[in-house]
């Protein structure tokens, strides 16, 4: 048994090419608040990751459920790379979105870039039928999973 307690989940990140263009398509696409842009010296980042000459351009946003969510543009090093991940490879991650018009909001992130990963399902799982699902993927190769959940709601909120 671990000696310590988790007391809160503070927030999640992705590293993104532009942090200016992902904060506005976070923004103005799914409806996060931005909270705060800040400057992140390398010596910080250095220290924190072991990255060298990185200083950082950072972004923060709530959720329109509350949760925060945090963007770093890396200014460095000069050979950074570019991760392309496949949901099945180990270390993948995205996060879901709940939308009351899956449909809609597939057509509408299009017209930011955000491109559907294969198709539209709907679920047919014992409890889950007729909630719709899919996946898609932002400029900055950040998976988004969107689900419209059926009249019953987010089953999870029930746990």
């Amino acid at each position: 048994m671990a000696k310590f307690k988790v007391t809160e989940t503070t927030h999640m990140s992705w590293t993104v090419a532009d942090v200016d263009k992902a904060l506005a398509r976070f923004r103005d696409l799914w409806g996060f608040k931005v909270l705060a842009q800040i400057d992140g010296p390398a010596d910080v980042c250095e220290v924190l990751t072991k990255v060298k000459d990185a200083p950082l351009k950072i972004g923060h946003m709530r959720t329109p459920d509350g949760h925060y969510v945090e963007l770093i543009q890396y200014l460095g090093p000069r050979d950074k790379g570019r991760v392309r991940c496949r949901p099945c490879d180990t270390g993948a991650a995205h996060i879901a979105l709940g939308v009351d018009d899956l449909d809609a909001a597939v057509a509408e992130a299009k017209t930011f870039g955000v491109e559907l990963m294969n198709g539209v399902m709907e679920l047919y799982d014992p409890g889950l039928e007729g909630v719709k699902a899919c996946y898609l993927k932002d400029p900055d190769g950040i998976m988004i999973e969107l689900i419209q959940w059926n009249r019953n709601g987010n089953p999870f909120h029930a746990m």
